[in-house]
């Protein structure tokens, strides 16, 4: 990954975020991934995901890094969402 707040940056850890992301909810639908390393990958991920926004911030409305943008900001939602249902036990 490059270093500052680059678009690329945002884009290249966005990608590896969101495959990270869903394999390791699928891993741990199956019960192949304990609660406490999918909690750890998600604190991970939102935080990841909080960078692919910084770097995404000034992105011109209606472009491709758009898209991008807004779909990180589902990921980290539903990340953050995961989160907080396992911190309750509802997950």
């Amino acid at each position: 990954m490059e270093p500052g707040l680059t678009q690329r940056r945002g884009l290249a850890l966005f990608e590896r975020s969101i495959c990270h992301l869903q394999l390791g909810r699928e891993l741990y639908d199956r019960k192949k991934f304990g609660k406490g390393d999918f909690m750890q990958l998600l604190e991970s991920e939102i935080g990841s995901f909080e960078d692919v926004l910084e770097c995404l911030e000034h992105t011109s409305v209606g472009g491709f890094l758009d898209d991008v943008n807004f779909k990180a900001t589902a990921a980290r939602d539903d990340a953050e969402s995961w989160l907080s249902q396992l911190q309750e036990g509802t997950l």
